[in-house]
This record gives structure tokens, C-alpha cells and sequence, in this order.
């Protein structure tokens, strides 16, 4: 088990068994059940990776990554019930092309909470990662106000002191407080914390 999320509809993990990707789903946290409709239409993208699972009111994301002919394709999938699982498709090239693409992290945005009072309540998802081109990895950004339409992707994070050498950076993990969006990750040689407040646009 790699990840693990908690929402009205119980408790979720994902993670491999012998390799192959696996969902689990649990009421207690104690006994957990592995979801045969969830693992049939993850493992139906060549290569699936779960990197991530976030509980929404509106239901459970899976994110990672699967293969796309020699490339790495971000992936998405979905569950209003947690039984019944799909893939979400309409990103189309938003989520792959030139190079890799791979989503690491899953925040639901209404969680972050508003800066200023009495405005309107946030909504919508942010999706962290990264896209390699060539040799280098580049920390990127999706958002979505349903979960279903995405962005263009956002590589606007900056890096700062990375040595000649470096692979790149991705950004692994994202959270939010106060109406503000933050995303940790780097390279092996470098961490960074960044900000935003819109999920596109980081400092």
C-alpha cells in the first residue's frame, strides 16, 4: 500500500501486488478488501501506477500514471460509489504528448478553505507531478473544477540551485490551508517548497 484516503465513503488504499496495481477498500481500517471492479479497469491501462487517492464529496480518484506506447501517460480514474470504477478519458492530449507525464498528488480544492470571508467557497481539484522532456523532469500542475475537465498543463514552478547534472525535479506532494495551495518536491540534490493560489501559478 502506497496511499491512503478517508471519506464518507469509507476508507481506500492503493498500491501493487505482485505488480499489478490494487485498490483496497476498508470500513474500519482494520479489514480491508481489494475492489476486483476497481484493479479490472485500473489494470486495464498498460503499465498502471497509483501514486495517490483522494475522497471527495463527490466520490474517489485514483492518480498515477500508465504507459503509452514509449511514453509515460499522467492517468485519472474515478468512482462515485467506490464499486463501479471508469477512467477518465477527457483530458485527451492534456495529459500526455511530447515526453512523460505523471500526476504524484490529488487535493480537493474546497478544502483549502477561503482568504478572504464571505467570498465564495472554493471548488475543484489540483493535481501535482511532472512532465519530462528528453532527459529532465519539469514540477507541473493540473486543475479542474469537476474532475473531469483539466487544464492545460502548468510548469511554472521555479527551481532554484540545481546542479548541471540533475534529472529535474517533480513535485511529489500537494496540500492546502487558508486559501493557499502548496506543493513539496525537488530532486535528489534539492527539495522546494512552493505556493500558489490559483494551482497554476507557483512561487
Amino acid at each position: 500500500m502506497d496511499t491512503v484516503a478517508a471519506g464518507a465513503l469509507g476508507l481506500f488504499a492503493g498500491g501493487t501486488v505482485n505488480g499489478t496495481a490494487t485498490v483496497w477498500y476498508s470500513t474500519d481500517g482494520l479489514q480491508w478488501d481489494a475492489l476486483p471492479g476497481a484493479d479490472k479497469v485500473i489494470d486495464d491501462d498498460p503499465g498502471a501506477v497509483i501514486n495517490d487517492i483522494l475522497s471527495t464529496p463527490g466520490g474517489v480518484y485514483a492518480a498515477g500514471s500508465s504507459v503509452n506506447g514509449n511514453r509515460l501517460s499522467a492517468a485519472l480514474w474515478y468512482s462515485s460509489d467506490g464499486i463501479h470504477w471508469g477512467t477518465i478519458r477527457n483530458p485527451g492530449p492534456i495529459f500526455f504528448g511530447a515526453g512523460d507525464h505523471v500526476i504524484t498528488s490529488l487535493v480537493n480544492i474546497a478544502d483549502v478553505g477561503n482568504q478572504v470571508s464571505g467570498g465564495p467557497a472554493p471548488s475543484g481539484l489540483l493535481a501535482v507531478g511532472g512532465v519530462r522532456v528528453g532527459t529532465t523532469w519539469q514540477p507541473a500542475s493540473w486543475i479542474s473544477p469537476d474532475g473531469v475537465s483539466w487544464s492545460q498543463t502548468s510548469q511554472s514552478f521555479p527551481l532554484d540551485r540545481e546542479p548541471p547534472d540533475s534529472p529535474g525535479a517533480l513535485a511529489y506532494t500537494a496540500t492546502g490551508a487558508d486559501g493557499l495551495l502548496f506543493a513539496a518536491g525537488g530532486s535528489p540534490g534539492h527539495q522546494n517548497l512552493w505556493q500558489s493560489s490559483d494551482g497554476l501559478a507557483w512561487s
